[in-house]
């Protein structure tokens, strides 16, 4: 699949306007996240997008993905009651929270 967005687009998207591409990245990062054990992913993530992304001589469009993602709710999107629509082809995904069904 391809990208939906550019690098100067993504940081304003919605959720709703990622295409295939970008929400495969998002459940495979996720999928990382539920598999982590005591590992911690420390960039991007809420507390260090914007602080460290400026030490980065070129933005890359998978952490601009995942600080949009992150600044949208996170893994909060994937749970059940979550307010963000997640587009058909995206799977129902498991949380720390609740399992798939």
């Amino acid at each position: 699949p391809t990208r939906s967005h550019t690098l100067q687009t993504l940081p304003q998207a919605q959720l709703s306007d990622l295409g295939q591409a970008e929400w495969q990245l998002l459940v495979d990062a996720h999928d990382e996240h539920l598999r982590c054990g005591r590992l911690q992913r420390i960039f991007p993530t809420p507390a260090t997008a914007s602080k460290y992304s400026k030490y980065f001589s070129t933005p890359r469009y998978a952490n601009l993905l995942l600080a949009r993602w992150y600044a949208c709710g996170g893994e909060q999107v994937f749970q059940e009651g979550s307010s963000v629509k997640l587009p058909e082809f995206v799977p129902k995904l498991r949380s720390r929270d609740n399992t798939a069904k």
